[in-house]
């Protein structure tokens, strides 16, 4: 059953500067929706998504993205509510069921519900929970606020149908520049673009520029690559491990002296790309934990290239040697969640994988297959039977606008050609290992999958089972060499030895590139939402809606429209986004045009 409680309103944001460190912005929230769900209700808002801890009410958070003007940081935010109302409910809210990686069953549990909060006469939660992300040295506040209050005795809420953000700044000294391209980023992005308009353009910034890490061994191999780029206005640089090894910049190891070399050239010369070549080249593992149905999950080595890519910040602020920690009750956070960067491994370990991986960059781009560039393919399975999980529920939330869970993106529109293979039971399986070589063989240019996996297994085939003689048509002249994009688990673990993505990369045949988990990928069980499939929503939205069709900054963009989410409530205690925010990377050339 579904009541409309109000009169649709669009929600609106005001912005009234009242001096020059306090600012206030308005938020109306007009609109909203009671349904009955499972014996259960959710309120949903527009523009609102529904957070919670695991097995406590579900209340709708709505994201902040407010960008500082120049030379401002943030001393402090509070919400002040201006007018509210409330409204009884026929059934308690409901309860917030578990994160769970792909890999995994249901949680022992079945479905979680604290049962003494729901006899509270008010259920406490922070109304807000923001902090200030840098973006090329502007200060963006982000995170979320929540207008609705639960009363579970009751079995009232009160809306905050008007709230008001009350920024307070202090001066910071530098004022950053900021190119015609960031600000392009940012103007998509932010609640007051307007606020652009005080920065000072860098109107020195004409050419992108890539940097690109290697082995000594491969060094001369990204000449062919390099000498590509220029032709398109990419200036390249290109060193070896032993550069990095040997040079005077400071650093505790050599992961912390190549982020400074990175963040020393980005600083200096207006870096764009980085790029990774080798399995030999090493990565910084990250920290996360995530409750689970019950079980705990805490890693303190997820390989994650967004150490090289987010550069605010030293990722250890305790100097503890443990990257990417935080802490739920204090709110102290090391992670930089607006990455400045678009950047890519190639995880080759020869030569010969190497000047594959190039060569499949180069003819993608420089000789696309025209009669392929339309038409994408889906593969999705099974998931679990308690609660029901699909994996086509999640899948089609990529296809055309959709405001599902709370936010809007836009998926593959109407002229692209899609081809879908969903499994709609755990006894009905339509289709195998050899659909994919069959779909692949008819020529597509991008897969997108959604099912179970591990390091040597994915999409329903193991590593030991890909043949190059099976995709020689998938060669990027008779059909063109496709990107990927999987939920599965471990999948990209470029740390293991000859992990299936790597496998699928490195060939001369199948795929350009692809964005794979180095380590769980999480969906929310019974639901639509997840932390994979809202990343890979929004990798999309920065695709077809925002416009960005570099491979790199397409991801790159992605995280930073996540971003206010990674802190929010139940995210912030339960944290399977900022795990999926951490473990997903690029393999393939992040300066690569996506054709669409």
């Amino acid at each position: 059953m579904i009541k409309n409680i109000y009169k649709i309103f669009l929600m609106t944001l005001v912005v009234y500067c009242l001096s020059a460190e306090i600012y206030e912005y308005n938020y109306s929230f007009k609109d909203a929706v009671f349904t009955q769900k499972t014996g259960y209700m959710l309120v949903e808002i527009p523009g609102c998504m529904q957070i919670g801890v695991e097995g406590e009410p579900l209340l709708p958070n709505y994201p902040v993205k407010i960008l500082l003007p120049p030379g401002e940081t943030l001393e402090n935010a509070e919400i002040i509510i201006n007018k509210s109302k409330k409204y009884p409910l026929m059934l308690p809210l409901l309860p917030k069921q578990a994160d769970r990686p792909l890999s995994w069953g249901i949680s022992e549990g079945g479905f979680i519900k604290n049962e003494k909060v729901y006899i509270l006469d008010q259920y406490m939660t922070k109304n807000i929970n923001v902090s200030v992300q840098w973006f090329r040295g502007a200060g963006i506040v982000t995170g979320t606020i929540d207008p609705l209050t639960y009363f579970p005795k009751t079995g009232n809420v009160e809306l905050a149908e008007s709230m008001t953000l009350k920024i307070t700044t202090r001066n910071k000294v530098s004022t950053p520049k900021i190119s015609h391209s960031h600000q392009r980023i940012l103007q998509k992005m932010l609640q007051n673009p307007e606020v652009l308009s005080q920065y000072p353009i860098n109107s020195t910034v004409d050419l992108e520029r890539m940097l690109i890490i290697t082995s000594p061994a491969f060094k001369s191999a990204f000449n062919r690559l390099k000498d590509h780029y220029l032709k398109y206005g990419i200036v390249t640089q290109v060193i070896d491990s032993m550069d990095v090894e040997l040079s005077d910049i400071a650093g505790r190891d050599w992961q912390e002296k190549a982020r400074n070399i990175i963040r020393e050239l980005y600083l200096s010369e207006g870096l764009d790309y980085v790029l990774i070549g080798g399995d030999n080249i090493p990565y910084r593992g990250l920290s996360c934990n995530v409750l689970s149905g019950g079980d705990f999950v805490s890693s303190d080595n997820i390989p994650a290239d967004l150490y090289y890519a987010a550069l605010d910040g030293t990722w250890d602020a305790n100097l503890n040697n443990i990257f990417g920690e935080y802490n739920d009750t204090t709110g102290f956070d090391e992670a930089d969640l607006f990455p400045e960067l678009a950047v890519g491994r190639m995880p080759v370990s020869t030569l010969e994988e190497l000047n594959n991986m190039i060569s499949k960059s180069i003819r993608y781009q420089a000789e696309p297959v025209i009669g392929d560039l339309n038409k994408q393919t889906f593969f999705g399975e099974f998931l679990y039977k308690d609660p029901w999980s699909l994996a086509s529920d999640y899948l089609e939330l990529l296809i055309g606008v959709h405001d599902d869970n709370g936010y809007t993106t836009q998926g593959l529109p109407g002229y692209i050609r899609t081809y879908k293979w969903y499994d709609s039971s755990d006894t009905n399986s339509v289709w195998s290992f050899t659909t994919v070589k069959q779909e692949l063989a008819k020529g597509t240019s991008f897969v997108h999958h959604d099912g179970h996996a591990n390091f040597s297994y994915m999409m329903k085939f193991y590593t030991n089972q890909i043949n190059d003689s099976d995709f020689t048509t998938v060669n990027g002249i008779d059909h063109t060499t496709p990107l990927f994009f999987s939920h599965g688990c471990n999948c990209g673990g470029f740390d293991y030895s000859r992990c299936i993505a790597s496998r699928l990369m490195s060939g001369p045949f199948i795929a350009v590139g692809g964005i794979f988990n180095s380590r769980y990928g999480w969906f929310n069980e019974g639901q639509t939402e997840g932390p994979s499939i809202h990343l890979h929503r929004e990798f999309e939205n920065a695709i077809y809606g925002l416009g960005f069709y570099q491979f790199g900054w397409a991801l790159t963009v992605s995280k930073i429209a996540t971003a206010p989410w990674v802190t929010a409530m139940g995210q912030w205690e339960q944290n399977a986004l900022r795990w999926n925010f951490y473990t997903i990377n690029i393999l393939g050339d992040p300066a690569m045009h996506i054709f669409t």
